[in-house]
């Protein structure tokens, strides 16, 4: 079964963008290739990832991934350009749903996303994936073949996977979720670029088996499970 999950991914200026990478859960990367270049860093920085996860802190990864301005066209339909003018501004970041053309939504939008996402955990439950609450399973970098990615990111930077996971409470549903958090190594601290969302509501279980395995030949090059996780 082949997976698109949805990626938001903002740039180091000020973006916020999403794409789209395929992910099957067969195959994968070879477990024992040698860490890539710069992959020491990023582990140990994972150690303040994990703290923020704990902590429910979207402070921690907001403040790392500023916002842009945008312009309206005076034809959008859906918020926050719905009926003004063209030439209106907002504040906002850049969500793109699967392949269509990026759109800005606005801050606050995107930091309740990341709220909900974070602090909407289920610890109560479980599945054949892990607990319900919200963890890092795995650190990782991103397919060679897809360079979406690194076109977003200034000359000479490289892009490092944070895979979490948890159960998530969604109104009236309990379902599982996978976001791949992306950073940059920046001249003086890491720099949030974005998140892979995979989206839940009832999709079963072995979607996700391939990002929080390491079997996923086109979600990443280099996977590593984070210390004290299990496959």
């Amino acid at each position: 079964m082949t997976n698109r999950p949805l990626l938001l991914l903002g740039s180091l200026l000020a973006l916020t963008t999403t794409l789209t990478l395929a992910c099957s859960g067969e195959d994968g990367p070879p477990q024992d290739d040698p860490a890539p270049a710069g992959f020491a860093g990023f582990r140990e920085f994972a150690a303040a990832i994990r703290g923020a996860l704990e902590a429910e802190d979207a402070g921690f990864f907001l403040a790392r991934a500023p916002v842009q301005e945008g312009i309206c066209t005076g034809r959008e339909t859906e918020p926050p350009c719905a009926g003004q003018q063209a030439g209106a501004k907002y504040r906002g970041n850049l969500l793109q749903a699967g392949d269509g053309d990026p759109l800005l939504i606005p801050e606050e939008q995107y930091a309740e996303q990341l709220l909900s996402y974070l602090t909407g955990a289920v610890t109560s439950l479980s599945d054949q994936l892990g607990a319900g609450e919200v963890t890092l399973v795995a650190l990782a970098t991103p397919p060679r073949s897809d360079d979406r990615i690194e076109d977003l990111l200034p000359s000479g930077r490289s892009a490092y996977y944070a895979i979490t996971s948890g159960i998530v409470n969604r109104g009236s549903d309990n379902s599982r979720e996978v976001h791949v958090l992306v950073f940059s190594p920046g001249d003086a601290d890491w720099d949030y670029i974005g998140e892979v969302l995979v989206p839940g509501g009832g999709i079963p279980a072995e979607v996700y088996a391939g990002w929080l395995s390491g079997s996923c030949r086109d979600c990443y090059d280099y996977f590593e499970r984070w210390e004290g996780t299990t496959p």
